[in-house]
């Protein structure tokens, strides 16, 4: 029984949604307190709140955002690996998505060419 301590999340992430469909392009802007997750799921066309819990390199939270006049909520539940973020993402009526999410990568004087 190994007492790991959460992997470290707080930072802003590139979420990428895969739908049946296309895909998606949102961001994650997530803070950590110890186990806790909260922060805020920015959508093409509006943004909510998100809380969830991250165990060791298990993560889980949920948001929901204002869509044509309705909500969509999303389960998200993935590992988190370093830099990077996948799993899968229940979106209740509208069915299940494939997510992954990077850190995002802020501009430093020069930055990288190419």
């Amino acid at each position: 029984q190994t007492c790991a301590l959460p992997i470290s999340l707080a930072g802003q992430w590139d979420l990428r949604l895969d739908f049946v469909y296309g895909s998606a392009n949102h961001i994650l802007v997530l803070e950590q307190d110890g186990a806790k997750l909260m922060g805020t799921h920015q959508g093409e066309f509006a943004s909510g709140e998100l809380s969830g819990t991250v165990a060791a390199n298990t993560v889980r939270f949920q948001s929901s955002l204002p869509t044509d006049g309705t909500r969509v909520s999303f389960q998200f539940s993935g590992t988190a690996d370093g830099g990077k973020m996948s799993g899968t993402v229940a979106l209740g009526e509208y069915g299940e998505a494939r997510w992954t999410a990077e850190k995002h990568q802020y501009q430093t004087g020069g930055g990288r060419r190419g």
